[in-house]
């Protein structure tokens, strides 16, 4: 696994001077702008009503090398009417349920934020609302800072995160709001050749493109074709939407042989 290096903190820059810079979101906020990156790092707004918490992420990210907290919000709606401003930003949230509905507005916004959800293990019916509603990946709240940051990094870098222990239930929560007819369904399964059902089934197994190239001793670049065909003939919009309709139809198989699995 790749190490990731946590800066020591500086000694002539206190915490709250750090948090000085950094935008606050809330009713009475008015236009604000986020802090700024710098061009390598990664711009991460922070969304929980817990102030004990958000310290604590706050300064577990600022001492990451590749990334700084560019805002903070107590919830979801007081980042609606800012949400332009977070495009390539990472949300990592900590809300309830009823915040996580609120997902579809800030997207809708924030075209190309990516949102992380903290979450406790066991509220599997959050996890599946949360990837219902536009999350790109689940973190449970006991793992290690080192695993929060690698997911923090996978998913802005266009993966999927989800924990090997939570992908059965929250594949199993989410089929049940998937539509279609078993005869049509059937019919989409049987137009894909059997190389795309190769594709398919390693998908399953959280590699990335290059790993299926490499197994399949195909380029990428058709691993890319394969995956454009398949959408279109399972109608699923990306990756994520294909590990669900792979598990459920038996394209593909649940192992729990690796941690967890990044859907890139």
């Amino acid at each position: 696994m790749r190490t990731h290096h946590l800066r020591p903190p500086r000694e002539r820059e206190t915490s709250s001077s750090r948090h000085d810079k950094i935008m606050t979101v809330d009713s009475t906020s008015g236009d604000q702008t986020p802090k700024k990156p710098s061009p390598a790092q990664i711009a991460v707004v922070l969304v929980t009503n817990e102030p004990i918490v958000r310290a604590g992420l706050r300064l577990l990210i600022e001492r990451a090398e590749d990334m700084t907290v560019a805002a903070e919000a107590n919830d979801l709606a007081a980042l609606i009417s800012t949400a332009d401003k977070f495009n390539d930003h990472v949300a990592l949230i900590d809300v309830d349920e009823r915040g996580l509905s609120m997902l579809p507005d800030f997207l809708g916004r924030a075209v190309n934020a990516k949102v992380l959800v903290l979450s406790t293990a066991n509220d599997h019916e959050r996890h599946a609302v949360a990837m219902r509603m536009g999350a790109r990946g689940l973190v449970f709240k006991e793992n290690t800072p080192e695993i929060l940051i690698k997911a923090i990094q996978k998913v802005h870098a266009g993966e999927v995160w989800l924990e090997r222990k939570m992908m059965a239930s929250v594949i199993s929560d989410m089929s049940r709001v998937l539509s279609g007819k078993p005869d049509a369904t059937s019919r989409q399964i049987a137009t894909l050749t059997a190389r795309e059902r190769q594709v398919v089934s390693l998908i399953g197994e959280g590699l990335k493109n290059r790993d299926i190239a490499g197994r399949l001793f195909i380029t990428e670049a058709t691993v890319r074709h394969h995956l454009t065909s398949i959408f279109g003939k399972l109608d699923v919009k990306d990756r994520c939407e294909l590990v669900v309709y792979a598990f459920r139809h038996g394209l593909a198989e649940f192992t729990t042989s690796r941690p967890s699995t990044a859907l890139h």
